[in-house]
């Protein structure tokens, strides 16, 4: 027998970059972007007598870091963000 929930925990960093058109139709490109930070992904597997849902994946993100697009924030502040599912 499987057990019904499951958490992970886990660091991340994540680097991209992001493009615009501007007002002339030409598509500029951004410097790069970038967060890394803590998390931890809660799964419940098993709901009981219903047998064939797909397991429930509950997300927790505290990014330390998040590169600054906006000059009057912090690199570093207390941010955290909430998620359903997970995309990987």
């Amino acid at each position: 027998m499987t057990r019904s929930f499951d958490l992970d925990v886990y660091t991340f960093a994540d680097v991209g970059f992001m493009t615009y058109t501007d007002a002339k139709n030409v598509e500029r490109i951004l410097l790069p972007r970038g967060d890394a930070g803590l998390g931890a992904a809660f799964t419940i597997k098993r709901f009981g007598p219903l047998r064939g849902i797909k397991p429930l994946v509950i997300r927790f993100d505290v990014p330390f870091f998040v590169s600054n697009p906006n000059a009057s924030e912090s690199y570093f502040k207390f941010r955290w963000l909430i998620g359903i599912n997970r995309v990987f």
